[in-house]
């Protein structure tokens, strides 16, 4: 088996619809859908987010890297301005992080955590 694998966008239409989120929902009715690609070593997708807003309390050795794919969102570090961010922009969240998502308009993103 090949060690280089690869996904597009479609496959999200596969994924898993929630209304639950990673944190708990503080504003609106957000829905997310998630479709997994691989969960070794490290968790690697693509995910989805209507508008609302959610709590992030990310572990201590918890680390995330996700470009947006689609949309906009503004992150919150708690006792930190607000960071924008849109189609195109590549975001790094480290351990220990502590703040709010926010889905300025329904955002997709691919990630990998871990």
């Amino acid at each position: 088996m090949s060690n280089i694998r690869s996904f597009n966008q479609e496959d999200l239409a596969r994924g898993h619809v929630s209304d639950k989120g990673p944190g708990p929902v503080v504003d609106g009715k957000p829905e997310f859908t998630t479709f997994m690609f691989d969960q070794t070593r490290a968790k690697v997708g693509v995910w989805q987010i209507t508008s609302g807003s959610y709590r992030m309390e990310y572990g201590e050795n918890a680390y995330e890297i996700f470009t947006i794919l689609e949309g906009a969102v503004e992150i919150t570090e708690d006792g930190q301005e607000p960071c924008i961010y849109n189609k195109g922009d590549t975001v790094i969240i480290g351990g220990n992080f502590r703040g709010t998502w926010r889905t300025i308009e329904t955002v997709k993103k691919a990630f990998v955590s871990l």
